[in-house]
């Protein structure tokens, strides 16, 4: 708790660039990084994000720059560097450009499946560690074909390099040898289609979004595996009397010679610019890995008070309840048990938007039957 309130007496002190009525300009915003997970352990650094509202007439900005560094006590360092522009050449078009680079003494495998065991002791043993170097790259763009209705099109590039225990018994990725143990290129082709009525992308109150993308990988993109990845998702936001009501669902499935590091997974959350990818929390990271995968997160946002720091700085404090569920499958067969073994999670969490309701600073605590999880970072999970 003392960490908590470290953070947001310090986050009192270095908003810039006081609120106002009608955003234009530039508007920087620091963030102390900080979580704590069994897979983990510490996790600390800095989330720098720079708004560039111009002259005001490009909503809900006219770009969006993130910076994120952070380092851990079990040997992660992580790199992410996000651009947004939501009319980039006009209002039709939209284009979002990810860089991450990753270096981890202490990545997680626990194996392919729905109900792969997990061992605290053999985790303490390292047994489900691998050592991991990952870089991306991500070009997507959006074309409004209607109003509510765009193209999704882009590219990704990613490469990984596992360094792993060759001893069997010390090694769970070396014990399963699956596809891509050595790493590799996986570079794809996106595309897919959005259907939009949320009343804002980044802070929506009601509506809903459907979305479909479908990625492709194989020797025309220059990858070292070929294989397709199918997703399909959707949001629903209602206000039920005075909290606000967000579902989303996501089913992700996959064909091909699809290398570990691809495969859906469900477990722990991970903050990427203005949403989260948050799909189990309370989980550990990557804890449930398999061909297919689907899961809900549900949460009851509540409004508490808003208020003038020093008489300046507008905040406003929110709080969440939520819970989490999903399961993976291995092969079409255990489609048959769709609504069977599932994997559930719940907790709370706050929400603190400061200078402006685009910048929102998220803590949550998530609980399950193996571990509990503390994630802090940017923007609402969806």
């Amino acid at each position: 708790m003392k960490y908590i309130i470290s953070i947001l007496l310090f986050l009192l002190l270095i908003v810039s660039n006081l609120a106002a009525d009608e955003k234009t300009g530039v508007e920087y915003g620091l963030v102390p990084s900080f979580d704590v997970s069994l897979d983990k352990g510490i996790v600390g650094g800095v989330v720098l994000g720079r708004y560039n509202y111009a002259d005001g007439t490009i909503k809900p900005f006219y770009s969006y720059w993130e910076l994120v560094c952070e380092i851990s006590t079990k040997g992660q360092q992580d790199y992410n560097l996000l651009a947004i522009y939501p009319s980039i050449l006009n209002e039709k078009w939209y284009l979002e450009l990810s860089l991450k680079y990753s270096r981890n003494l202490a990545d997680q495998y626990y194996g392919l499946g729905n109900a792969t065991e997990w061992d605290e002791t053999l985790d303490e043993n390292k047994y489900y560690k691998v050592e991991s170097r990952y870089a991306m790259t991500q070009i997507i763009s959006r074309y409004s074909i209607s109003e509510h209705t765009s193209l999704i099109l882009g590219g990704t590039f990613r490469w990984l390099k596992t360094i792993v225990d060759s001893d069997t018994s010390a090694c769970k990725l070396s014990a399963d040898n699956p596809i891509g143990y050595d790493g590799g290129y996986a570079n794809g082709l996106l595309l897919g289609i959005i259907y939009d009525k949320r009343d804002n992308e980044y802070i929506p109150t009601k509506g809903f979004m459907l979305k479909s993308r479908n990625e492709f990988y194989g020797s025309y993109s220059a990858s070292d595996y070929e294989f397709t990845r199918h997703i399909l998702q959707g949001s629903i936001y209602q206000k039920i009397y005075y909290p606000i009501f967000a579902l989303r669902g996501n089913f992700l499935t996959t064909s091909g010679d699809v290398p570990f590091f691809e495969k859906p997974f469900l477990g722990g959350s991970g903050i990427t610019f203005l949403r989260s990818t948050a799909t189990l929390r309370g989980y550990l990271s990557h804890r449930f890995l398999g061909n297919s995968s689907v899961f809900t997160n549900a949460e009851l946002r509540m409004d508490l008070f808003e208020h003038y720091i020093f008489g300046e700085v507008y905040t406003k404090t929110g709080l969440v309840l939520f819970t989490d569920a999903g399961r993976v499958w291995i092969d079409e067969a255990d489609y048959n048990e769709f609504f069977k073994d599932w994997h559930y999670t719940y907790g709370a969490g706050i929400r603190l938007a400061l200078n402006t309701e685009l910048f929102i600073i998220s803590a949550d605590v998530g609980i399950s039957e193996e571990t509990s999880g503390l994630y802090i970072g940017l923007g609402h999970t969806f």
